[in-house]
């Protein structure tokens, strides 16, 4: 990957940060479409910066890597933001750095059963103690950091509840969450991605 776009997303008292990434988002994936071969397959990929997996949050950072510039000159980004311009921050193409401190692998994670499983938990345990399901999914996570090892803990919650961002299906129109994992690693692999931008192996740089 030799050119980026990076996009800084600016929430604000009117628009809170996960609607604002769901609307974002939703215009990110539709601009991807387009960017389609013939075998389904996008040259684009996506990167989150400030990716916390602790925190269980995305940041508010994104970055389109490609090997050539026409690529994303072709995505227009810019033109299929151009109702939310006033929320979000968009960079000239730039080049990637010829140093960077590693590679990373952006994955879609399908929810597993433990996640439904302790989705359902926390539903019982909002209705039961009538707070909200953040609420209860806080002191579920005190809970857990107390009496787990805190290494042990993050790999558990992580693995339950990554970083996702509420979307709605181009097919069906029904909403769903799309679950983000990052995976870290030392060699760049080439490859292309989704229309979401993720992939289970290809490769972006981060620095």
């Amino acid at each position: 990957m030799k050119y980026y776009i990076e996009i800084t997303l600016i929430p604000s008292v009117d628009v809170e940060s996960h609607f604002l990434w769901s609307k974002f988002y939703q215009q990110v994936h539709l601009a991807l479409v387009e960017m389609q071969n013939n075998h389904h397959a996008v040259e684009i990929g996506v990167a989150f910066p400030e990716y916390d997996v602790e925190k269980h949050q995305l940041g508010s950072k994104l970055r389109f890597f490609a090997k050539e510039q026409t690529l994303l000159l072709q995505l227009n980004i810019k033109n299929w933001l151009k109702r939310l311009l006033d929320y979000v921050h968009i960079t000239q193409i730039r080049e990637v750095p010829e140093q960077v401190n590693a590679y990373a692998i952006y994955k879609r994670k399908q929810p597993t059963r433990s996640f439904s499983k302790l989705k359902r938990t926390i539903k019982r345990k909002a209705l039961r103690e009538g707070v909200s399901m953040e609420e209860a999914m806080e002191d579920l996570e005190k809970h857990l950091a107390k009496t787990e090892d805190k290494s042990v803990y993050i790999e558990k919650m992580s693995s339950m509840k990554p970083p996702f961002i509420k979307m709605r299906s181009l097919s069906s129109d029904k909403q769903f969450c799309l679950y983000i994992t990052k995976e870290q690693v030392d060699l760049p692999v080439d490859g292309s991605f989704t229309v979401y931008g993720l992939s289970n192996k290809t490769t972006v740089p981060e620095f």
